[in-house]
């Protein structure tokens, strides 16, 4: 089993896509999950964020967070819908971090 949080950000370049793109954009990340039977432990987190375009201008965006539980074979068809994502709602980007769990009794 490996942990995963996957980040995607709201905007496409500097602006924010429509209401209806960025649920259906969230909508579909938790479809991926859902389909590689993934334990999930927080769904459709909304934060804010910024980065730091290319005239070096900090943009700021509202993200969204899920953070799971999914088995190592899940992660190749993870990627691959992510990258298919990114591609049809125009992202440059959707993070995906891999790690280990640790429990960290008191």
């Amino acid at each position: 089993m490996k942990s995963i949080v996957i980040s995607a950000g709201r905007n496409i370049g500097v602006h924010p896509m429509t209401a209806s793109e960025w649920q259906n954009l969230r909508s579909q990340v938790a479809r991926i999950l859902e389909s590689v039977d993934a334990q999930v432990f927080t769904r459709d987190a909304i934060g804010y964020g910024e980065w730091i375009g290319d005239d070096h201008q900090v943009i700021k965006e509202e993200s969204v967070t899920y953070s799971a539980a999914v088995s190592d074979s899940a992660l190749e068809q993870i990627q691959s819908d992510l990258r298919g994502l990114a591609k049809q709602f125009k992202q440059e980007a959707i993070a995906l971090i891999v790690g280990e769990s640790v429990l960290v009794r008191g």
